[in-house]
């Protein structure tokens, strides 16, 4: 028997190696967990534009939006694990959301695969110009000494935004106020109007209105300062410890082969590698991001203990 074990095995190795290299021979699906024109979409959408010239099918976006993302993510675990179904995720949903919601439908750890890496946000604290604190740290200073006076919008209980406030509440002792919107346009409105002092978004989303002169950069997240900012300090040189920022990837169900993860991962870093590309998604606000799957898997796990911390301290039970 042993040498018909062996031809089976030798046979079976075949199978996967010939599998692995007609990978992909129909379309691909992605997932997005939010609605179109959104960050998530709009990045999903470039990345899979040209996923589809080099691999030669099409890259179909599908978009699965609603409950934070949590809708989406659940239909990307639920799909087969075979490399045609995949999802683009914003961090949120895989290290903020476990520790935000009473119940989730997925694990953030064990039903989903790290394939690649795609683009960091720049993460930016605005300040609007109504407003005489010019400086994150003037700032933090008024709203000591002017109690309930200093409003910070978020764009959602237990989302990313509304955890860097505490982390600055708590390193700080800042008096900021929370308010949170329902959309990033709903908060320029209200910090324009100055119902709200500060936020953090996307520096991308209220880039214009800093050419205007109606808002100034503040701050950016993260350890190191922005290429496209180097003259706004980040939020860790201003006291504030924390060294986590939203990030944008690909991930697929467990279980999917890691012939194939490995494959897409190369497929997405040849991408961003292309100067086109690259300008295209460094000039909507974020900074590529190249790294291997496992590589992938480590960023999410150190940041899930980040935003973990804090979102502990709140008790959020968010149904």
């Amino acid at each position: 028997m042993k040498p018909l074990v062996k031809s089976l095995a030798a046979a079976t190795l075949l199978v996967l190696a010939a599998a692995a290299h007609a990978y992909p021979d129909r379309p691909i699906k992605l997932i997005v967990p939010f609605g179109a024109g959104g960050s998530t979409d709009v990045l999903a959408r470039t990345i899979g534009q040209e996923m589809a010239k080099s691999l030669k099918q099409p890259v179909v976006i599908e978009n699965k939006a609603g409950a934070s993302g949590m809708i989406g993510a659940t239909a990307c675990k639920q799909a087969a694990p075979d490399g045609y179904t995949m999802c683009m995720v914003i961090s949120d949903i895989l290290v903020v959301n476990p520790f935000t919601f009473k119940k989730l439908a997925y694990d953030a750890e064990k039903d989903f695969v790290p394939v690649a890496a795609v683009a960091d946000a720049i993460a930016g604290i605005t300040i609007p110009t109504s407003h005489p604190a010019k400086t994150l740290p003037e700032l933090i200073a008024y709203s000591k000494a002017n109690p309930n006076k200093v409003n910070w919008a978020s764009y959602g209980i237990g989302t990313a935004s509304h955890l860097l406030l505490e982390a600055i509440r708590q390193g700080t002792g800042a008096g900021f106020s929370h308010i949170p919107y329902k959309s990033v346009p709903d908060i320029n409105t209200a910090l324009l109007a100055g119902d709200v002092h500060i936020s953090m978004m996307a520096t991308g989303l209220y880039e214009q209105f800093v050419k205007e002169g109606k808002m100034r950069h503040a701050a950016v997240m993260g350890e190191k300062r922005a290429a496209a900012l180097p003259d706004v300090p980040t939020v860790v040189e201003l006291g504030v410890d924390f060294r986590a920022v939203p990030w944008f990837a690909i991930f697929a169900p467990a279980g999917t082969p890691p012939e194939i993860v490995e494959f897409v991962n190369r497929a997405v870093n040849a991408v961003l590698a292309d100067p086109v590309v690259s300008k295209t998604i460094a000039s909507q606000g974020y900074t590529i991001t190249r790294l291997t799957s496992a590589q992938l898997g480590d960023k999410t796990k150190r940041d899930r203990a980040i935003w973990g911390a804090i979102a502990k301290t709140l008790n959020l039970n968010l149904e």
